[in-house]
């Protein structure tokens, strides 16, 4: 028989000291001493699942995180474009409208030379017409000249 005390340990429980057994209870030691163990590993086991499910908890945030900032860029990606997209539209408007008003100056352009070449015609027209009337006035002169 062992007169020392016997120490049971868990990474997880304090050491145990268990009495020296005496032959008429060593068996039931024995068993209280399975029962310790038996328990130290059930607690060791459920630590251990714990530790694994606050493991998975967190990977999960983590992951939900990795998710919402992959999310959020999307988004940005989508807001630069957008605003892209806005930026080309307006410049295209803009182009669009320069090439309105050049085709207005150019219409007013040429309906200002073809007023112009009209003008000219017409002065010219107007030119020949006194010149005319003028040899024709010289001509009756002469003629009244003659007749005198």
């Amino acid at each position: 028989v062992s007169t020392q005390s016997t120490w049971v340990s868990s990474p997880t429980l304090s050491p145990v000291a268990i009495p020296p057994m005496s032959p008429d209870t060593s068996y039931f030691r024995k068993l209280e001493v399975e029962i310790q163990s038996e328990r130290i590993r059930e607690k060791d086991i459920e630590l251990d699942n714990e530790r694994r499910l606050l493991d998975l908890e967190r990977q999960k945030r983590d992951r939900e995180r990795e998710l919402e900032l992959q999310l959020e860029m999307l988004r940005e990606q989508e807001r630069s474009r957008e605003r892209e997209l806005e930026s080309k539209t307006m410049e295209l408007f803009q182009e669009l409208e320069r090439e309105k008003m050049k085709r207005i100056q150019e219409r007013e352009e040429r309906e200002k030379e073809r007023q112009e070449e009209r003008r000219k015609r017409e002065q010219e027209a107007h030119e020949m017409e006194i010149r005319r009337l003028e040899i024709e006035r010289q001509q009756q002169k002469e003629r009244w000249e003659m007749e005198v």
